[in-house]
């Protein structure tokens, strides 16, 4: 049976939570499929009781399907080795210290892009990231050798371009004067 003559045999302007279910054990259709069949359901319905042509809307009490996120699918080790060798190789010291960053503490993108240099602390043996999260907590985040070493590379060229990015907005500003 296809789903206009089920439809027809069914929705007479009168409620029937069968259809979903029908949807989900039937016909095996997963939760957004559902979701979008019941949700068209809806509109039509809302514009039958808007022309007239049906007293009430039999989709007001039919509930959506729950949908679940899955869990965001991580590299497999053969996969980060050549991402990582790959950045590695470009030498691009702020790219290297990004991902090690997140291959190393497993901070969220957002925590990474809202990261103050405050926020770090570093020393010979060890380091850590004071990451702020949602409703002003915070919690600290040790880095680890790999971790350390990449962002003290970068901040040394970073500090390096930094003064010389100085030196020469100073040469300019004499020579105006002079």
């Amino acid at each position: 049976m296809n789903d206009g003559a089920y439809l027809r045999s069914r929705f007479r302007c009168s409620p029937d939570p069968s259809y979903r279910a029908h949807l989900l054990t039937v016909r095996r259709q997963k939760a957004a499929t559902v979701n979008r069949h019941l949700s068209a359901l809806s509109r039509f319905f809302a514009l039958a009781v808007a022309k007239g042509w049906c007293g009430q809307d039999p989709t007001e009490d039919l509930k959506i399907v729950r949908q679940v996120r899955p869990a965001p699918k991580a590299l497999d080790r053969i996969s980060l080795r050549r991402l990582l060798r790959s950045v590695h190789q470009s030498q691009n010291l702020r790219d290297i210290a990004i991902l090690e960053i997140f291959v190393n503490t497993g901070l969220r993108v957002g925590e990474l892009v809202d990261l103050q240099l405050d926020d770090l602390s570093l020393s010979e043996c060890k380091g850590q990231l004071l990451i702020r999260g949602k409703g002003e907590k915070q919690r600290s985040v040790p880095l680890n050798r790999d971790a350390r070493r990449s962002l003290e590379a970068y901040l040394e060229v970073r500090r390096t371009a930094s003064t010389e990015e100085n030196r020469a907005r100073e040469d300019c500003d004499e020579g105006r004067e002079g």
